[in-house]
């Protein structure tokens, strides 16, 4: 009796278990059966996307969504990081928006640490050193995750502007520095960043003060006309004439006279002498005494 019961029980066994594979072979063709129908007509975004040549799309278990990222590591600045993002093909692509932690762990790991730029930038006249960080390169990336490393940002060099990404820590950094390039596609560069990127307009040179209203000047007298050049003196010995050649075979001229000479003039009469006046007259002689 207890082996009949034994036996019974072995063979309930094997119609149990015989029982359990059918069901499970059962349930794994249903089981493709609906992931196949699944796939044909609800494919994945990840799928649907896809990634231009050169770019590498994200894990489709990502929680951050579906993304392709591409890592240029010639060191550039962030205006040129943002610039080599765009994908000629498709005209988009720029600085990758890191919106979880969980991308930012991704994208390090994926850079293979190196140091990258990614697209958070200050506002310009924002409070140094921690205002101002909220705006990124990628329109309509809305970003709110923090992840600086320790005591950043610090300004250190009085113009860190843009974000670098190393070892798992964001660090405030010059935007000219010439690292590598985190970019993400699809996505393009908001206006706003491209406003940011052009240099702030220079004041304009002060005024100079008025000038003194000047004299005006003085009107140019008319011309006058030169007075004509003296004439020459006349000579003062003016030489004779050449006498004139007698004709030929004609008599010789008479012999010239010298005309009369001119009686001689008396000299003129000298200037009368200064006359001596006469000595004057003695004093007269007292009288004679009279006698008595």
């Amino acid at each position: 009796m207890a082996r009949h019961v034994r036996i019974t029980r072995h063979a309930a066994g094997r119609r149990v278990g015989a029982w359990t594979s059918s069901t499970n072979a059962v349930g794994k063709s249903t089981f493709a059966v609906f992931l196949s129908l699944l796939l044909c007509c609800f494919p994945s975004t990840a799928q649907a996307a896809g990634c231009p040549a050169g770019w590498t799309e994200t894990p489709v278990s990502a929680s951050w969504g579906s993304k392709c990222n591409k890592l240029l590591t010639t060191g550039m600045s962030q205006s040129a990081c943002a610039a080599a993002c765009v994908d000629p093909g498709t005209n988009q692509g720029t600085i990758a928006c890191v919106s979880s932690q969980d991308e930012s762990d991704y994208l390090n790991s994926f850079s293979g640490g190196a140091i990258w730029w990614m697209g958070l930038y200050q506002a310009k006249g924002a409070i140094e050193p921690g205002g101002g960080w909220n705006a990124w390169s990628a329109d309509g990336c809305t970003s709110s995750i923090i992840g600086w490393a320790a005591n950043e940002p610090n300004d250190a060099g009085s113009t860190d502007s843009c974000t670098m990404s190393y070892g798992g820590g964001w660090y405030d950094s010059n935007c000219e520095m010439a690292i590598s390039c985190m970019c993400e596609w699809p996505a393009v560069s908001s206006a706003a960043y491209l406003a940011w990127l052009q240099p702030a307009p220079s004041p304009p040179p002060p005024a100079a003060p008025p000038s003194p209203p000047s004299a005006p000047a003085p009107s140019a007298p008319p011309p006058t006309t030169p007075p004509p050049p003296p004439a020459p003196p006349p000579p003062a010995n003016p030489p004779p004439p050449p006498p004139a050649m007698p004709p030929p075979n004609s008599p010789p001229p008479p012999p010239q006279t010298p005309p009369p000479s001119s009686p001689p003039q008396p000299p003129p009469p000298s200037p009368p002498l200064p006359s001596t006046p006469p000595p004057p007259p003695p004093p007269p002689s007292p009288p004679p005494p009279q006698q008595l």
